[in-house]
């Protein structure tokens, strides 16, 4: 957990570590200490903290215009359907080749045991 609290009009940070079952544990910020004011924080971790924050952070579904969500929308649409063509493609593909198989060792098999007393009687 994060806490900030103001100690002679300037802000303090301190961080909390909290257990399910035990009251929260005060951690030592490195080269700070428990409660660091919260310049010093800025200054000691300006490296990780991001400078431009529209690139960081992207923009979520909910804020884009109409026209964003809709060329996404399109783009996952045709994405889906060309591997739903796709997948049919190959299902198509795999019933002709097991087709001819059957057809195939089932010629050979007439020709080994003649034909069937069904045809004869047909």
């Amino acid at each position: 957990m994060l806490e900030m609290r103001l100690i002679d009009e300037k802000p303090y940070i301190s961080v909390f570590y909290k257990n399910t079952t035990a009251e929260p544990e005060a951690m030592n910020i490195p080269r700070c200490g428990p409660s660091c004011p919260l310049d010093k924080m800025f200054t000691l971790y300006k490296d990780l903290l991001p400078t431009d924050w529209e690139a960081e952070c992207k923009l979520p579904l909910m804020t884009m215009s109409y026209e964003e969500k809709l060329f996404c929308i399109v783009a996952v649409t045709v994405l889906v359907t060309s591997c739903l063509a796709l997948l049919l493609v190959l299902m198509l593909v795999y019933a002709a080749i097991t087709y001819n198989r059957r057809r195939h060792y089932q010629e050979l098999y007439n020709i080994r045991t003649g034909p069937s007393r069904r045809s004869q009687l047909i």
